[in-house]
């Protein structure tokens, strides 16, 4: 209820009674983002309250777009230019990212108290990780396969 008390806040004020139009679908997306960040990591992105996306949210929404022109390139035959552009362009971004989502895993790991969130039980049994996997899953291209293994692997076991 946080996240939606602070949405209908800060529509309420944004809004000026009206008069001013308002992006519905970025409002929607900061209050969904903060909600999972809060779900995932035990933290907010905290889009509601700076009205703008968090970077790690930027480059997946703009890696969507990037790897649908990269798909394009490479299939009217320009894939030389595909891997110029990723050497000078993404990867630095790609860098980033990988740091930012590092830092949020790592943020959650070490928290001291238990959270009834969608993590905690990946932080209940990651004595059990294997190491190839607890490396893979700070890679934001291949993140939310990894979680979605690792949240299936912690069914399996408590079943």
């Amino acid at each position: 209820m946080k996240y939606v008390d602070l949405l209908l806040k800060r529509l309420t004020k944004e809004c000026d009674n009206g008069k001013t139009t308002l992006n519905i679908e970025a409002w929607y997306n900061w209050t969904t983002f903060d909600v999972i960040d809060n779900l995932v990591f035990g933290q907010s992105f905290n889009c509601l309250e700076s009205r703008e996306y968090h970077p790690w949210i930027a480059f997946i929404l703009k890696g969507t777009r990037f790897v649908a022109v990269i798909k394009a390139l490479s299939y009217v035959g320009l894939s030389e230019l595909v891997q110029i552009m990723f050497k000078y362009g993404a990867a630095s971004t790609l860098k980033t990212v990988r740091s930012y989502t590092e830092a949020m895993v790592t943020s959650r790991l070490t928290m001291d108290k238990e959270r009834e969130d969608l993590f905690e039980g990946l932080v209940k049994r990651r004595d059990e990780w294997v190491c190839e996997t607890c490396s893979v899953m700070v890679d934001p291209m291949k993140f939310e396969i990894d979680v979605r293994r690792a949240v299936e692997f912690v069914i399996r076991e408590a079943l």
